[in-house]
């Protein structure tokens, strides 16, 4: 892999470490404060939360007229027990980069996810994706045959507990992947890819009540991985080692200024990202390390949520994040000609969004608009906008 790919690589697992875990349309709509108001999304950073919600049937709509990132899920009651079972859930797996492999397209991006709760306040879950290839080839004439054979699979393995203040949720997951050939049973290349991920999260509410929310979060994460390529038995060798470490703080506050009238204020004074990686062959013995560090110094987000009227909820939120990022590379050479380069800087970030929920009963749908809806009208009023909405949820409580 050179080193334009593994730098490219680091950065979008940032952005996937860095970035949401669902795409519910209230939490965009409201600047993405994720864990600091009480929300179902919460299910899948702190399980035990499924009490909570635990009659209801929701999808996320993701991309228009592609159904590919769509997903469904339900909760239902079980006796004094909850299950519940998700569809097409994003895992936030992408191995492009990781298998050097011509026309390797499995995908580890989508998971099937179940929910276990019991005893009122604990939960356990259980995720997995799976995907699979092979190719076999046989020649008569030449008395060849030759096979080649690919494969990827995550499992994921999660818990928590809550009480009336607190959540806690833990997360462990196995991915992996592989790509081979064989040569009447002589092997000729091979392409493997392995990682193992911690998360933990805990949030406290320092106070809740008719006026005011106060809520304390913290998490943790860590993840190691590993690529290696193998150029034919006992040849060439290439192996690319990963490692990633996560952690943050925040505050948030839910202003109740009136009944289903919300203010949500959030402050992030400090949120880490450290990756690096290490790429070493067996030609020359040459080895390249790539770094890259990010501080969220700090990270906001405000957000309003009205009710407009008894079918009718507005929605508008916006989210700032302030970071020091540094990139560094260096370059050692058995020949000894040895290079180090890096270079830093401090960015803001800023996203808005404004949405709207239509309750129907006990059936509700979630939207965000367009960017442009509002400046550029709707289509049927001669506009340039494509479409409505770029993000829909539909949810049906029982």
């Amino acid at each position: 892999m050179n080193r334009k790919s593994l730098v490219l690589l680091l950065i979008s697992l940032v952005l996937v470490a860095s970035g949401l875990f669902a795409t519910d349309s209230r939490m965009t709509a409201l600047g993405y404060p994720y864990g600091f108001i009480r929300d179902d999304t919460d299910i899948h950073t702190f399980p035990s939360t499924i009490f909570r919600y635990n009659r209801s049937v929701s999808g996320e709509l993701l991309t228009a007229g592609n159904s590919l990132d769509w997903t469904i899920g339900t909760n239902v009651p079980l006796k004094a027990n909850v299950l519940g079972f998700y569809l097409n859930l994003p895992t936030q797996v992408d191995l492009d980069g990781h298998i050097n492999w011509p026309g390797f397209d499995l995908d580890l991006s989508r998971k099937v996810q179940f929910y276990y709760g019991f005893k009122d306040k604990f939960a356990l879950g259980f995720g997995m994706a799976i995907d699979s290839e092979k190719n076999t080839r046989e020649i008569d004439a030449t008395n060849t045959d030759y096979t080649e054979d690919l494969s990827a699979h995550y499992f994921e393995i999660s818990a928590g507990m809550s009480v009336d203040k607190m959540d806690l949720g833990a997360k462990i997951y196995l991915r992996g992947a592989s790509a081979g050939d064989d040569d009447n049973n002589a092997i000729v290349d091979e392409s493997s890819h392995s990682g193992l991920g911690i998360t933990l999260g805990g949030r406290y509410f320092i106070q809740e009540n008719n006026s005011l929310d106060l809520v304390a979060l913290a998490n943790l994460g860590f993840e190691s991985m590993g690529d290696k390529v193998e150029y034919g038995a006992g040849n060439a060798e290439e192996e690319t080692s990963y490692s990633r470490l996560g952690f943050g703080l925040g505050v948030g506050a839910d202003y109740k200024i009136a009944p289903n009238h919300h203010i949500v204020l959030t402050v992030k004074p400090i949120n880490l990202i450290s990756m690096s990686s290490t790429n070493t062959n067996s030609v020359n013995n040459d080895e390249f390390k790539d770094g890259l560090s990010l501080v969220f110094l700090p990270e906001y987000s405000l957000g309003v949520e009205s009710q407009i009227t008894k079918w009718l909820t507005g929605r508008v939120g916006a989210n700032q994040r302030y970071v020091f990022w540094k990139i560094s590379e260096e370059s050692e050479y058995s020949s000894g000609n040895d290079e180090i380069e890096t270079w830093a800087n401090y960015d803001s970030f800023f996203d808005m969004n404004l949405g709207l929920a239509l309750h129907f009963g006990k059936f509700t749908v979630d939207t965000v608009f367009t960017k442009s809806l509002l400046h550029d009208g709707p289509d049927f009023l001669g506009g340039q906008t494509a479409g409505l909405a770029n993000q829909v949820s539909v949810k049906f409580e029982f």
